[in-house]
């Protein structure tokens, strides 16, 4: 049996010391773990509550979000943020001009968001569950500051355990020079904390309904989420605009968005009016009646998401069956038929592809006119470029065009074409065609007036018509009828890629991988789509970049190499600007004095003529000689050759001048191209930077992205959209 220690036991050796100390700690921890355990098995034990059953109905807008936290952190840790990452945007704001306070601000503002980000509190209430909720602000918004201007404003989380997040965040604030205070009151047996931050004038409200946290600006709505929780009625869950938009969401989505554009609508009339009404015309309360008129028929727009290897974003937009709206077209509610021919003929190069159907181009034309004439404060007429093409085809857009225009038409584009003597976009048009026979009457006529000569070429059974631009072999506008389209592109060699198509359907766009995934059913039942393959777009545009930096260097490079030959020819052109102004003055000089004797000379001629006229009795020899004297000393006879003299002196002069004026025009052009050269220099470490540091981190992050697809089909009242992005 051991032995049992006395109270007479007074020493006790190190190592009993530290066993004893040992087993008081491990003691310590298990009951810190057996409460921590408790406290989570009460919270996790609680009653779990969904969010559009605890908010109350009519919000102006929702957006809610599974797992905040780590999507945020799977967004900082992908290709794409990791490649924005690299650009320095303090300096790039300092680049662009800002001012020391603006790259100071954003400097904060970045610190203190990551600081947020990252902080324990940020992961702890953002780790489950997030929603934010727009509810019509309180009467007077318009002229209230915040918070009151924000009193509609409703926060929701689903916080790991039932912390008290305004405490945590006063223990934050209060290491930032902020006093906080908090006070409690009950509301239908709930209890509403209030957090006031007395150095902002700003006081926060917080309520638990079972595991969610609900947080607002004004007590009020907090009020109005109560007595809906309480009672289950006038619920988010019961709202009928929000049952209607959320019949789209997607199953297990990632997060949904709902916008009541109708309350959105009226509350931005009742803004206008207490902010603006009295300060204008009723001119003017009629014209904004109207423009705010239009959105009426817009009901709602409701959406979801799911972010995986392909995100993926649904929206729909829902019109008022009964209010007519700009957004309430006829030809989308008459869109039955769909063409897809085009989809089925674009070349594998693509690398955007838009394609819409159901577009009414005689209601377009019409609301153009309509647009320009109130402009102009005429009646309906086109721009001046429509007007002159018509006046020049001889043709009505009106009558002969638009009748031919079935409906449809797209757009693609094969990248840009860069080994020739500048970039040139390799782009193409398609338009769905009614009558093909009047169209190729029409396009001949176009094409061939004024005088231009039309080339033709047979390719594979079908006529591709061309214009070969002088000196530009890169660009030779096209057109040709296929399958009932007509195809309008910047080369031949691209209408006969669209022909190999028709051919050889895998060499189509429609067979890639990149393009057809994730359009399982949308395709083909799609009225329009957009397809970016961004991936090889970033691609072609660090091409074109490339391709501008070597341009870009040439020339840097001859204005270096040049600029000791500009300096020296500089120098040349100032050291005989000198010595022509030298000369010019010399000559100046001895005119100015030759001047100065041929009027002491014409003084002296006008002199003896009147003395001759006063001696009427000399003879005339004698006033002769009275008047000239010898030859040699005759006034007249040296005014003759002075002024002769003064002449080519003259001209002398006016060649000095025009010398001098030369030099000075050569010397400012010399000037203006060192000016150029130098500023050139200076510009290139910024174009540089801009370059290598902003550009290319850009294009390379954005390179992480395969492609991005958008399908939309339209139906009666509605418009449903959805975009794939696919990630690498």
């Amino acid at each position: 049996m051991p032995k049992t220690s006395s109270k007479s036991d007074k020493s006790i050796s190190p190592e009993q010391f530290l066993l004893k100390k040992n087993v008081t700690t491990r003691i310590v921890i298990a009951v810190c773990f057996f409460l921590l355990v408790l406290s989570v098995a009460i919270f996790l034990n609680k009653k779990s509550s969904s969010i559009i059953t605890t908010l109350p109905s009519g919000p102006m807008a929702y957006f809610r979000m599974d797992r905040p936290a780590e999507h945020l952190r799977s967004f900082r840790q992908s290709s794409f943020w990791q490649g924005l990452s690299k650009i320095d945007w303090a300096r790039y704001l300092k680049a662009q001009g800002a001012s020391a306070k603006t790259i100071q601000d954003y400097q904060s503002f970045t610190e203190s968001l990551n600081e947020v980000i990252n902080s324990p509190l940020f992961q702890q209430f953002f780790s489950k569950e997030a929603a934010i909720a727009i509810y019509p602000p309180q009467p007077g918004f318009s002229n209230a500051e915040w918070p009151s201007a924000f009193s509609g404003l409703v926060m929701v989380v689903r916080p790991e355990m039932n912390a008290r997040v305004f405490e945590s965040l006063g223990k934050i604030l209060s290491q930032h020079n902020q006093e906080v205070a908090s006070s409690e009151k009950s509301y239908h047996q709930v209890a509403i904390t209030s957090v006031a931050l007395k150095k902002s004038a700003v006081t926060l409200f917080y309520i638990h309904l079972n595991d969610l946290l609900v947080m607002a600006a004004d007590e009020r709505v907090l009020h109005r989420v109560i007595d809906a929780f309480k009672s289950q009625k006038d619920l988010l869950s019961q709202d009928k605009k929000f049952l209607s938009a959320s019949q789209g969401f997607y199953n297990h989505s990632s997060g949904e968005q709902f916008v009541n554009t109708s309350a959105i609508v009226e509350a931005g009339k009742v803004f206008w009016k207490e902010s603006f009404w009295g300060n204008i015309t009723q001119q003017e309360q009629k014209n904004t009646d109207k423009y705010l008129s239009v959105l009426e028929g817009l009901e709602s727009v409701g959406g979801s998401f799911i972010f995986a290897q392909d995100h993926r974003y649904q929206w729909t937009v829902r019109f008022d069956p009964v209010k007519e709206s700009f957004f309430k077209r006829p030809s989308i509610d008459r869109c039955v038929t769909i063409n897809r021919s085009p989809v089925n003929l674009i070349p594998k190069e693509a690398v955007i592809y838009q394609w819409s159907s159901c577009i009414d181009f005689s209601r377009i034309y019409q609301q153009m006119q309509q647009r320009m004439g109130r402009l102009s404060g005429s009646p309906a007429k086109l721009p001046p470029t429509l007007e002159f093409l018509q006046s020049t085809w001889g043709l009505s857009l009106e009558k002969d065009i638009l009748p031919l225009l079935g409906g449809e038409m797209g757009w693609f584009v094969n990248g840009v074409q860069i080994d020739g003597v500048f970039p040139v976009p390799k782009a193409g048009f398609v338009f769905k065609i009614n009558d093909q026979a009047a169209a190729e009457g029409i396009m001949h006529k176009i094409s061939t007036t004024p005088i231009t000569r039309v080339q033709k070429e047979e390719y594979h059974g079908v006529t591709i018509n061309f214009i070969a631009v002088p000196l530009i072999d890169t660009f030779k506008p096209s057109y040709a009828f296929i399958n009932g389209n007509l195809f309008i592109a910047s080369t031949n060699e691209m209408i006969r890629n669209v022909i190999d198509v028709k051919q050889s359907p895998q060499l189509g766009l429609s067979a890639q991988e990149a393009f057809r995934h994730g359009l399982e059913g949308r395709l083909e039942t799609g009225h329009s789509i957009l397809f970016m393959n961004i991936r090889e777009i970033s691609k072609q545009g660090l091409q074109l970049i490339e391709w501008g930096e070597k341009k870009y260097n040439q020339r840097l490079k001859q204005a270096t190499n040049s600029e000791g030959n500009v300096m020296q020819t500089l120098q040349a052109e100032e050291a005989q600007i000198k010595a022509d102004s030298q000369r010019h003055e010399y000559a100046q000089v001895r005119l100015n004095n030759l001047n100065n004797e041929i009027k002491s000379l014409e003084a002296q001629v006008q002199a003896s003529a009147v003395v001759m006229e006063s001696e009427n009795t000399l003879s005339q020899e004698g006033r002769l000689k009275k008047t000239t004297g010898k030859d040699e000393t005759d006034p007249a006879k040296v005014l003759a050759v002075k002024r002769s003299q003064a002449s080519a002196l003259q001209l002398e002069v006016k060649g000095f001048e025009r010398d001098l004026e030369s030099a000075t025009s050569r010397q400012s052009q010399l000037k203006q191209t060192e000016t150029t050269i130098l500023q050139l220099k200076e510009e290139a470490e910024k174009y540089h930077y801009q370059v290598h540091e902003v550009i290319i981190p850009f294009l390379n992050a954005l390179g992480s992205v395969v492609a991005q697809k958008t399908t939309t089909r339209f139906e009666h009242g509605v418009v449903d959209s959805e975009m794939i992005v696919t990630l690498q």
